[in-house]
């Protein structure tokens, strides 16, 4: 009988075939080793005598288990252990490895709900954007990230993972290697990330090279300890949002990607060119931008038709009582109005 992690190991080598990203890599494989320790605690050894009321015992174990601040796992992140238990198990019977999958027979479903991304309007991203001090020069080095970010509709990795030498500038054309899927793309950039990408690399990168070593010599934003990180960038991402009243829209780094896409769908842009500048493989997942494109149109409906806006009210009960209560009054006060005129003409004769 061969050990769990001798099959683990086998998984392991076949997903870095695939290509997998290594953080994804690394997902996969504490997914399937949660499952191994969960059924060595069940004294369940053989991978081959695992069944589907083993896996349904593992689901159920899953919605047990709490994160370090105390809340339970997510119904996404359940999602996903899961995947991984089933592709595991896909692999073993691809290869002869065991005789059935497990994760077929069992009663699983796990209920997810997508959250809507936050977006930046127009107003927002030029706010944000325009808020950024240049003159400084670590602000001068975020707003030349935010803005080729906004410009080019980068993730954060493919931005940060960038070398000098991915910019040419005579063709305002970046060369994204190895972005999502270990795919290459080149996209465009515009004249305002173009001139502070000129400010930047003459004033700020070229001091910070001093510092680092070799290896990290190539790349195109530096602090003065080598590649700037996500972490990083995001402190920083928050405290710029916080600076303009921002912070508590939801917002991410990410969010300027999906902002790039929606403000080109409002602008009449080709969604296949919008899903070229992103890198998506799947037409689909740039159609899903098509919603928040929707979502502004509702909201400028609601402001500018006059049916919609801010000075039409929806006739309910309330205010028909109020009405009634009002006319009530002015036959009252015509009524009173009367009787006063018909009393005086009474006086004078």
């Amino acid at each position: 009988m061969k050990s769990f992690n001798y099959y683990i190991e086998l998984f392991n080598k076949y997903i870095e075939g695939l290509g997998y990203r290594k953080a994804t890599i690394r997902s996969m494989i504490r997914g399937v080793s949660l499952l191994r320790d969960f059924l060595i605690e069940q004294k369940i050894y053989d991978v081959c005598l695992v069944s589907k009321d083993d896996i349904e015992n593992y689901y159920n174990y899953l919605k047990t288990l709490k994160k370090r601040n105390g809340k339970s796992l997510a119904n996404k992140t359940i999602a996903h252990q899961v995947s991984y238990v089933n592709q595991f198990f896909k692999y073993l019977l691809r290869h002869d490895l065991i005789l059935i999958n497990p994760c077929e027979e069992a009663n699983i479903v796990v209920k997810t709900f997508a959250k809507r991304r936050a977006v930046f309007t127009q107003d927002e991203i030029n706010l944000f954007l325009d808020s950024i001090n240049i003159y400084n020069e670590f602000d001068l080095r975020e707003r030349t990230i935010f803005e080729l970010m906004y410009s080019s509709g980068l993730r954060v990795r493919e931005l940060l993972n960038l070398k000098l030498n991915d910019i040419n500038f005579a063709d305002r054309q970046i060369r994204i290697i190895k972005g999502k899927g270990d795919k290459d793309r080149f996209v465009p950039f515009n004249e305002p990330a173009e001139k502070f990408l000129k400010k930047y690399r003459d004033k700020v990168r070229v001091e910070s090279e001093k510092f680092v070593s070799i290896e990290y010599k190539e790349y195109l934003f530096l602090t003065r300890q080598g590649p700037l990180s996500p972490s990083q960038l995001n402190r920083r991402f928050k405290g710029f949002l916080k600076a303009v009243g921002l912070e508590n829209k939801r917002l991410t780094m990410h969010s300027i990607r999906h902002s790039t896409a929606t403000h080109l769908l409002e602008a009449g842009a080709n969604i296949r060119y919008v899903q070229e500048l992103l890198g998506h493989e799947c037409l689909s997942t740039t159609v899903k931008y098509t919603y928040l494109m929707l979502d502004s149109l509702k909201k400028k409906y609601k402001m500018y038709h006059p049916r919609e806006n801010e000075f039409f009210y929806e006739i309910d009960d309330k205010y028909l009582n109020e009405l009634n209560n009002f006319r009530n009054h002015l036959l009252r006060s015509y009524e009173k109005m009367q009787y006063e005129r018909k009393r005086l003409k009474r006086n004078m004769y």
